[in-house]
């Protein structure tokens, strides 16, 4: 499934900023509502599909994909984030992937499970 294009890294700076301390990496710098202040946790977890995500504009995306494009500053448009640990709410082990280099990581996490 391909991912929402990304806001530009100018206007994600403006509301975000990475923190490794934060369960979805990422922390607000503005106040956003009555309830999310600077320093909170930016986003929130859909346990259901054990992810992270966060709202700009009234679009949902994916936490770790702005994460990841925060802290490297590569642009992931024909790119995708993988999880080497499997765990998609971990912030540990994400690489950025074609879409063959995650799904090879997908065929070994199938394997495992046998």
């Amino acid at each position: 499934m391909k991912s929402l294009p990304l806001p530009s890294l100018e206007l994600l700076e403006k509301y975000l900023e990475v923190d490794e301390t934060s369960p979805s990496g990422l922390r607000w710098k503005i106040k956003r509502s009555h309830n999310a202040m600077p320093g909170d946790v930016a986003g929130w977890l859909n346990k259901k599909l054990n992810r992270w995500y966060i709202a700009i504009n009234n679009k949902k995306y994916i936490a770790y994909r702005i994460y990841v494009y925060m802290k490297t500053k590569t642009c992931l448009d024909n790119l995708e984030v993988d999880h080497k640990t499997f765990n998609t709410v971990d912030l540990e082990g994400l690489r950025i992937a074609t879409r063959s280099q995650n799904e090879m990581n997908k065929n070994k996490m199938q394997s495992r499970k046998g």
